[in-house]
């Protein structure tokens, strides 16, 4: 996953990119990448608590000038927005190979993976949902955050909270995020079946309103409302589907919260008489 992350980052500039080492026949500038170790939520190195890679990037030309502006290259390419990431980059120093004359320059990156953290928010905006709307409709305890619970519930009218999806835009800060929330309303079909789906909408578009925050400085925006039928053997039901923007952003922690990077216990050693920088990192993450 990672790695077809990187190559599609850093394919295209001026220099080749390569895993662990220049192939043989190939000639400098060259970029290598090696993936140094994981960390994971039970790490608790991760920033938000995520999981990723930790990174490191060797750049190799034949001068030290040529070396340090494709360093920046490689650099301005990081720390561009990449969705779904979170980059962190340390600049390691340089060293020179004398064997094959050519320079080199070390740059560190944690590179967190925001997907699981959209996957954890859905489950606290599908409980917040349900929370808000338990007890304040006609629809009673009946509300469900899960497909499960919704699908075997057999008291009606029932409520059904899901995601349809979340997307993260990073700007290595402030992330901004947008998911889709949508509410089911299911009651039997009969004859009484469109006023309560109508009364319904009405009460929950009453709690799920622009201003109601279901999560801190999130805004709510009612999208589309539509009607649909289904069955289960001799059952037949009827359902009223509203449909919502939830967009919010979430501030990077005060950094007195976070384990500094350059302390998350992994000791980058770099060995200047090595053409390959060896790291060792202290973390045992079995």
């Amino acid at each position: 996953m990672i790695e077809k992350a990187i190559t599609e980052w850093l394919g295209g500039l001026s220099a080749k990119l390569y895993p662990l080492i220049v192939p043989e026949g190939n000639n400098v500038p060259a970029i290598l990448y090696r993936i140094e170790s994981q960390f994971t939520p039970e790490d608790e190195h991760g920033p938000y608590g995520a999981e990723g890679d930790r990174v490191r990037f060797s750049i190799w030309d034949k001068g030290y000038k040529s070396a340090s502006e494709l360093k920046d290259e490689v650099i301005a390419v990081l720390e561009e927005a990449h969705p779904g990431y979170l980059i962190s980059i340390e600049d390691r120093g340089d060293l020179y190979d004398k064997d094959s004359g050519v320079c080199g320059i070390i740059i560190d990156a944690e590179v967190t993976t925001l997907q699981t953290i959209a996957e954890g928010e859905q489950s606290g905006i599908r409980e917040a949902a349900r929370v808000a709307l338990t007890g304040n409709t006609t629809a009673g305890p009946n509300v469900f955050a899960t497909r499960l619970g919704f699908a075997n519930c057999d008291s009606f009218p029932c409520i059904g909270v899901r995601i349809d999806d979340t997307q993260i835009e990073s700007d290595n800060g402030v992330q901004k995020r947008a998911a889709k929330l949508e509410v089911n309303v299911k009651t039997l079909a009969d004859v009484t079946a469109e006023n309560t789906l109508e009364a319904l909408t009405i009460q929950i578009e009453a709690i799920l309103h622009p201003d109601a925050q279901l999560l801190p400085g999130s805004a709510l925006d009612i999208t589309d409302i539509s009607s649909r039928f289904s069955s289960v053997g001799r059952l037949n039901y009827e359902h009223r589907l509203l449909s919502f923007d939830l967009d919010y952003r979430t501030e990077p922690p005060d950094s007195g919260d976070l384990v500094d990077f350059n302390h998350a216990d992994v000791d980058w050693q770099t060995n200047p008489s090595t053409t390959l920088p060896e790291a060792k990192d202290t973390l045992s993450l079995d």
